[in-house]
């Protein structure tokens, strides 16, 4: 436990994963707030002038190694987590919660940052990253519960207590009826997927215990199948398994669903709003709930009728190909890939060959060091969670200076949940580097073969590392600030801009090689892959 209260002796202050146990984790907690309450008690009760470098400074600081903790539980949590660790989040939620609420609802504390507040203008001048965070750290405060009465704060409480544990659970659910689910299928099953593609159907199995082929939910495996498998009815029934997951049985989350709902709508009201969209909608940069209708009125306007062709398009193809009368949802993948096919002469597995990860790895490397003069290293003595985990020293060529350290999580795994995210381990501030994850689940090598990705999954690979971009080139004096610390409908920007690139030849023509032949993509292919980059884009 104590390591966490310690500089970290390892290269760049890295975490030392591996250091703790997974029961270090609620002792070093409690440790933490005990350490973050004595310093806010201090704060509470000075007869310093209230003002930014009194109070808000050195508060925001309070909470530092309790950040880091917590920070570092929940990140583990989604990429590399266990039974034990999903008994400790039950623990450390609601502890965290409890804890938040005696910040946000402590009169004392309130009386000193509003008055920092009121007098912003006094004193000396703020800069304007200092006028942000007073101004955000209010308004939390404020939104929070701050200004309710007793009465009103006790019932807040009780919400947020239930919420976290339900959060918890309901992400435990999803993990298990994830991971439990496989379905044994023969050779036969999977006729119209390529020889190529059924070592992953193979290797599913192996890992399951089984002999053959199976499919499972990781979308590295589902996808494949959805997109290749001939049997309609094999199709349905994985489908129907798929978007069913977590409805019954002992991972069941509907009645957590509702009570989630329910304890929103409660929460909203007692602290003054309409609803839950109306409280989360006030920190975002829509604002409110007629902006986002407006928005998707205008959307479903330009969009439904486009859409609509689409599917009239799609189902006309299927019905040509197949005799399929009506087109459902276990046959889009499958059919809107062979109509791909037909339409541009490519598909996924005429692409997969051109893309080797570790090659596309190298190519978003080398597109960041071209665009924004970073370069990246890797350093096998940098501490990770996990052997699947490849981390990099990130340096700026301009200045010869360390600007970050970067996790690289790609394979899937059980302990692992589905998607694709970034997340920081320490964020960027004047006084430390950042250290930011990207964690994906793309498709594993297989025999002599290397991970080869879809288009798709290229995209999803420059998205992500566009929001790692985004937490190591920040630039802030405070961590509350940096790197994708924004408004969440702003948060996508950066990663939305990286993955435009996929689909530019300048870029394509640094990493896509066939990792057989060596041979660049050809041009032709180049050009209809940005030609099918409007490809049923009303979906």
């Amino acid at each position: 436990m104590k390591i966490f209260f310690e500089e970290f002796k390892t290269p760049f202050k890295t975490l030392p994963f591996g250091k703790w146990k997974i029961e270090d984790y609620l002792p070093a907690v409690k440790k933490a707030m005990r350490l973050a309450k004595e310093r806010i008690e201090v704060l509470k009760n000075s007869s310093k002038k209230a003002d930014f470098d009194h109070f808000l400074s050195p508060y925001l600081e309070s909470t530092k190694e309790l950040d880091l903790i917590s920070r570092t539980f929940f990140n583990l949590h989604s990429a590399h987590t266990c039974n034990e660790m999903e008994k400790a989040a039950g623990e450390l939620s609601p502890l965290l919660s409890a804890f938040s609420n005696d910040l946000f609802l402590d009169a004392k504390i309130f009386e000193q940052l509003k008055m920092t507040y009121d007098k912003r203008e006094e004193g000396r001048k703020l800069t304007v990253e200092e006028k942000t965070i007073l101004e955000d750290e209010y308004k939390t405060f404020v939104r929070n519960g701050a200004l309710l009465s007793e009465e009103k704060k006790r019932a807040l409480r009780e919400v947020d207590e239930q919420l976290a544990k339900l959060q918890v659970q309901f992400g435990k659910n999803a993990l298990k009826a994830k991971n439990q689910y496989v379905m044994p299928v023969t050779k036969d099953d999977l006729d119209g997927i390529p020889e190529d593609n059924l070592e992953i159907f193979r290797n599913v199995a192996k890992e399951k215990g089984l002999s053959g082929h199976a499919v499972t939910f990781d979308f590295s495996v589902y996808m494949p199948f959805m997109q290749g498998c001939k049997k309609r009815a094999l199709r349905e029934k994985v489908y129907t398994d798929y978007v069913q997951s977590a409805t019954d049985g002992e991972f069941d989350n509907r009645s957590i669903c509702k009570d989630m709902i329910s304890l929103r709508k409660k929460r909203a009201g007692i602290l003054g709003y309409p609803d839950h969209a109306t409280f989360v909608l006030e920190r975002r940069m829509a604002e409110s709930s007629q902006e986002v209708m407006d928005f998707l009125d205008e959307f479903k306007a330009k969009a439904l009728k486009k859409a609509q062709d689409e599917m009239k398009e799609l189902s006309a193809f299927a019905k040509e190909m197949d005799s399929i009368d009506r087109l459902m949802p276990w046959d889009f993948y499958f059919y809107s890939e062979k109509y791909k096919k037909q339409l541009f002469d490519f598909d996924d597995d005429t692409l997969r060959p051109y893309f080797p990860l570790e090659s596309v790895v190298q190519g978003v490397f080398e597109t960041a060091l071209r665009l924004y003069g970073i370069r990246f290293k890797e350093n096998n003595e940098i501490p990770t969670y996990h052997q699947d985990v490849t981390a990099y020293e990130v340096w700026d060529d301009r200045t010869s200076k360390i600007c970050g350290i970067f996790y690289a999580d790609f394979f899937p795994r059980s302990s692992k949940r589905q998607g694709a995210w970034m997340c920081n381990y320490r964020k960027q501030s004047q006084e430390q580097i950042p250290h930011v994850a990207i964690v994906c689940n793309f498709t594993k090598p297989v025999k002599d073969r290397p991970s080869l990705l879809t288009h798709g999954e290229v995209l999803t690979l420059f998205h992500e590392f566009g929001h790692a971009l985004h937490g190591l080139l920040s630039k802030c004096r405070y961590s509350a600030l940096s790197g994708p610390q924004v408004y969440w409908d702003f948060v996508e920007l950066p990663s939305q801009l990286m993955e435009n690139w996929a689909f530019e030849k300048e870029c394509l023509d640094i990493f896509a090689k066939h990792y057989k032949t060596k041979e660049t993509i050809p041009r032709s292919l180049l050009k209809k892959i940005k030609e099918s980059q409007s490809f049923f884009e009303g979906h």
